[in-house]
């Protein structure tokens, strides 16, 4: 698969998971597409930055997680007075179709089935950044 450049040097990616497999996972990928991944363990310590930095382009947003689920933690964003606002990906190993269009209906852009391989996650997050970040493939 082709390397990404990104126009900007650096683009920060929020990753807000409470598993350390899958956050060493995302960053690896992460990483390897020249992203910055800013890790939160649950949906307080996201939304506090959320309160007080610059919001990222992206949240890749676990839907269970300790405190609140993704659902809760949608409700709360849209409730924050933040300029631009960031793409959101919930992903999760199991949930049901009715709790996934919650998800896209309190203000998700996508839900995405966690994939149990590095290349399979790459190969997703590849097509979906793609498109959200504007970014360009290196041909050369």
């Amino acid at each position: 698969m082709a390397n990404l450049v990104i126009m900007e040097s650096y683009r920060k990616v929020y990753i807000v998971d409470d598993d350390d497999d899958d956050v060493y996972i995302l960053q690896e990928v992460l990483n390897g597409l020249r992203l910055k991944p800013v890790v939160f363990r649950d949906g307080e310590e996201l939304l506090d930055s959320l309160r007080t930095a610059e919001a990222p382009k992206v949240i890749i947003l676990d839907y269970h997680l300790p405190l609140a689920n993704a659902k809760d933690i949608l409700r709360k964003i849209q409730d924050l007075a933040i300029e631009k606002r960031p793409k959101v990906l919930v992903w999760s190993n199991y949930l049901s179709e009715n709790e996934k269009l919650a998800c896209l209906k309190e203000g998700a852009d996508w839900y995405m089935d966690k994939p149990r391989s590095y290349r399979l996650v790459k190969s997703k997050l590849d097509r979906i950044l793609t498109d959200w970040l504007n970014v360009e493939e290196d041909r050369s």
